[in-house]
């Protein structure tokens, strides 16, 4: 079995948390950056990833009100990236009754135009277009959790930014890079950070806005938080995700022809776009051509009405073709995982309709037995992955 070093950490209390944010890292304490009059935006993910905010946006907002400020100057806006706003009850669920009561929210359209402003221009010629509200503030507070990203190389830090608050015009082109370097020697890929290119161009665009501030968690299987990193929004980043790679980088003395893998619960298998990215690190542990037995509820779906489309291409070739000529984010995905479909035998258990799991050249299960089933002939000495969305095989 592979788990991360950390899957059972217990939690931080409030009142360590507290004592982390006193003691940022390369950065001074809030109640020096903070001046009376002045404001502050706090950037917090969406519904669809787990940070610990419930935890961590009360203890902010106090820790603000403390520095000097009112609630009137604080905002607080949900990065939801390419997605739409969410409704009044996920917001109240993210960051608590009181504060949702106490301090403006405000909502992410990433089509809205009207919502946008140019900040400024990257090396690789990319406009970066961010919503405007990050440029009305005097200071901007970045939260997440630091977690494995399929293409930014970790999530947390500076992707809360891009794609979270960037227009969709800039999560294309930022995102597209990637697959650029995939046709001439890939530089994008889960676990790194640096010669990463989709995380440098993120970086370049974070560095225009220069953000006062950075909170990110670390969680455990349970989604509670273990650890916090605060402070300079790169360093302190950085730090967390030397930390996060530490503890949920595994390493396998050989790929084997069986590997059986679990998203790790609600949130990371919410619909078959997130159950993806545990396919993506699984495929570290399994061997050319072997099988690969997915356990993936995928209530939501495929994350995207259109996400399904992309598989009328012939192959995965055929539909990078067509990427190159309409390049959309989700479609950057289905790419990535008809991939892993022609190199392996992949088995879905999963709510999603049979036809359509093997119209996207995956083979349907309704349960584990029957999968087991399926895989009939392999060589079971494989591995179980217990919390894929969170578990990067390395072979050594």
């Amino acid at each position: 079995m592979l788990r991360p070093a950390a899957a059972d950490t217990p939690p931080l209390s409030p009142s360590e948390i507290l004592v982390e944010l006193a003691n940022p890292y390369d950065a001074q304490p809030l109640e020096d950056i903070i001046d009376f009059g002045e404001s502050a935006l706090i950037v917090i993910p969406g519904a669809a990833h787990a940070a610990g905010s419930p935890t961590v946006v009360p203890l902010l907002v106090g820790r603000l009100l403390e520095c000097g400020l009112k609630a009137k100057d604080l905002a607080i806006i949900f990065a939801t990236g390419i997605y739409g706003p969410m409704t009044e009850g996920e917001k109240r669920q993210l960051i608590t009754d009181r504060i949702f009561e106490g301090v403006r929210t405000l909502d992410h359209r990433a089509d809205d135009e009207t919502q946008m402003i140019e900040i400024g221009e990257t090396s690789r010629r990319n406009p970066i277009w961010l919503n405007r509200a990050l440029t009305e503030f005097t200071h901007v507070m970045l939260t997440g959790a630091i977690g494995f990203h399929p293409v930014a190389g970790f999530s947390g830090g500076p992707e809360i930014l891009v794609p979270g608050l960037a227009s969709s015009g800039t999560a294309r082109r930022t995102y597209r890079l990637a697959g650029d370097e995939e046709r001439g020697g890939q530089r994008a890929g889960a676990g790194r950070l640096d010669g990463n290119i989709v995380h440098e161009e993120i970086e370049e665009a974070c560095v225009m806005l220069a953000p006062s501030f950075l909170i990110n968690t670390l969680l455990n299987a349970d989604q509670q938080i273990t650890r916090i990193v605060c402070g300079d929004w790169r360093l302190a980043h950085r730090r967390g995700c030397a930390e996060y790679a530490d503890e949920h980088t595994v390493s396998v003395s050989e790929q084997r022809e069986l590997v059986i893998v679990s998203c790790g619960g609600t949130l990371r298998d919410v619909n078959l776009i997130r159950a993806s990215e545990a396919i993506e690190y699984a495929q570290g542990a399994l061997a050319d051509g072997g099988t690969m037995i997915v356990l993936a509820e995928c209530a939501g779906g495929f994350g995207d009405t259109e996400f399904l489309r992309w598989f009328e291409a012939a192959d995965s070739r055929a539909l990078g073709v067509s990427l190159c000529d309409d390049y959309q984010v989700h479609g950057q995905a289905a790419w990535a995982l008809l991939n892993k479909a022609e190199r392996y035998d992949i088995i879905l258990v999963s709510a999603l309709p049979p036809e359509q799991v093997q119209t996207m050249r995956m083979r349907p299960a309704p349960t584990l037995d029957e999968a087991w089933r399926l895989a009939e002939g392999r060589d079971k000495r494989g591995y179980v992955i217990p919390q894929g969305a969170e578990t990067l095989p390395v072979r050594q």
